[in-house]
């Protein structure tokens, strides 16, 4: 469990019921309020992150030992690779940005774990094309100096693409999903999982994680709860052309718990959903596809029943996309891009929302330069503060920038 989330877990030494509260993102006196009332404020700072870069754009945000680390796609030497940038606490950049090492292909995805004392990583490359067009996921552990802690673990097994991993820890272990095309006689996609312990050994095998088909199922997102995992993806129908969004939660052996459900209902064009665990219940967020109105959302508990029916997170007549979630067990921080302000092009937006996904404060904009601010990814910094690594292309072509949020008691 991420130490800056849930009320008074007790893998958490600052959450504690007595606990004098601070301004750190946690319940430390155990009231069921996250810092006892503190709001999210703009820093107003922003930092090119990818200065002297020709194309990046963010894929995770990660804060350990009094910095963040930001990984970074991005073209070098005409190759798709995963950068690797140290940040101070502000953002501000604190060593050249490194290349994930010995990985002799293109490379794409890309996300960080932070665990206490490393740092989990996963990512698709094609080292082992041979000739064919093959995509692998694979996982490793870095230490807090981005170095490699063993060899590559390579999950997926067959020829084809193996993309858009995602992967979450249950304090125990690893848990790793993907999208798959080469597993089925169809030729489309599936959704597979893999365990893995703590020091990065495979635990059992791939687990077929759809059984429903043939249906495309693509961009899987997962989180991990107390008693289970719960797991959102896409379902594509190749016949009708549409897209919804699905949920279902498993057990830590990657066994379903409930039957597979429908968040999205009666939309046919609803994808990219994200999902955070946040005091007992899944969130789930997601936008319309192209270039959808609004940002919904629902919430299911540990074990799949509804809590909160899908709503309408962000409105008006404007294009809203990117959606990124950060759970305070309480409330739930959403970050997205919408067009409202006619800005030439998309700008990035907060709000705090309550457990029932209704609004607890006015929307805030964040970024205001000219053309597309996009595809935020987030982070629990210090004291409260919440980092962003968002795409920028006010230059022209795509950049990564860095803001934040400061905690104000």
């Amino acid at each position: 469990m991420n130490a800056c989330g849930d009320d008074c877990d007790d893998r958490n030494a600052a959450a504690f019921p007595g606990g004098i509260e601070v301004c750190d993102g946690a319940d430390n006196d155990c009231n069921g309020i996250v810092d006892d009332g503190g709001v999210l404020a703009p820093s107003g700072e922003t930092v090119l992150v990818s200065e002297a870069m020709a194309v990046t754009e963010p894929s995770s945000l990660a804060f350990a030992n009094g910095g963040y680390l930001g990984a970074l796609n991005a073209e070098v030497d005409k190759r798709a690779s995963l950068l690797l940038a140290p940040l101070t606490r502000t953002g501000a950049r604190a060593g050249a940005p490194s290349q994930l090492s010995g990985i002799p292909a293109d490379i794409l995805g890309g996300s960080l774990l932070w665990i206490g004392d490393r740092f989990g990583i996963i990512w698709s490359d094609r080292r082992d094309a041979r000739g064919s067009i093959n995509w692998e996921t694979y996982f490793n552990l870095l230490n807090p100096d981005r170095t490699k802690r063993m060899s590559d673990v390579r999950l997926s097994r067959v020829d084809g693409f193996s993309f858009n991993a995602s992967f979450a820890f249950t304090g125990l272990e690893f848990v790793v999903v993907w999208q798959e095309d080469g597993m089925n006689t169809f030729g489309i996609d599936e959704i597979y999982g893999q365990r893995l312990d703590r020091e990065g050994a495979l635990v059992a095998g791939n687990v077929k994680l759809v059984t429903e088909g043939p249906q495309v199922q693509t961009a899987p997102a997962i989180a991990a709860g107390q008693r289970s995992l719960g797991v959102t993806w896409v379902r594509g129908d190749v016949v009708e052309g549409s897209h919804r969004v699905i949920f279902t939660p498993f057990d830590f052996q990657l066994r379903p718990l409930a039957s597979t459900t429908v968040l999205s209902g009666t939309m046919t064009d609803a994808v990219y959903p994200t999902i955070v665990y946040s005091a007992s219940q899944y969130i789930v967020a997601w936008y319309q596809y192209p270039y959808g109105p609004n940002i919904l959302g629902a919430v299911r508990d540990e074990l799949g029943q509804e809590v909160v029916r899908p709503k309408i997170l962000t409105q008006g007549n404007r294009h809203a996309r990117s959606p990124a979630l950060l759970p305070f067990g309480d409330r739930v921080l959403l970050v997205w891009a919408d067009d409202r302000d006619g800005n030439q092009g998309y700008e990035l937006y907060i709000k705090t929302l309550d457990r029932r996904l209704e609004p607890l404060g006015p929307e805030q904009r964040l970024t205001s330069a000219r053309g597309d601010s996009i595809d935020p990814v987030v982070a629990f910094g210090p004291g409260g503060d919440v980092g962003i690594l968002f795409s920028d292309n006010r230059a022209g072509l795509p950049q990564t920038f860095f803001t934040r949020l400061a905690c104000v008691p």
